[in-house]
């Protein structure tokens, strides 16, 4: 099992990081707004579309230092945990997958 799960990370990951369109691939910013809060924005790997949300600073450095998103971002909606992890922003997967 754990051989199959990693080989479908790989798999993602390099499909995320080759994934363009109109030249576009995953590539995130951010910025301490200080006021606790942290704009995350970049465009969707999938529309090319600029994208932002804003989350709570503390628990964006907890993902970071390797606690789970749910975990770390729970205030944080699953459309904007995903555009995190993977640069997907809501619309790209309505449009890759239908609705979330």
């Amino acid at each position: 099992m754990f051989y199959n799960l990693h080989i479908g990370l790989i798999f993602a990951s390099l499909f995320l990081k080759t994934n363009t369109k109109g030249g576009q691939t995953m590539s995130k910013t951010t910025k301490d707004l200080g006021d606790g809060t942290t704009l995350v924005q970049g465009n969707c790997v999938f529309t090319g579309e600029a994208y932002a949300c804003l989350v709570p600073t503390a628990g964006l450095q907890r993902w970071r230092d390797g606690e789970l998103i749910q975990r770390a971002l729970p205030s944080v909606s699953p459309e904007n945990r995903e555009f995190i992890i993977s640069g997907i922003s809501p619309t790209g997967w309505d449009r890759q997958f239908g609705q979330m």
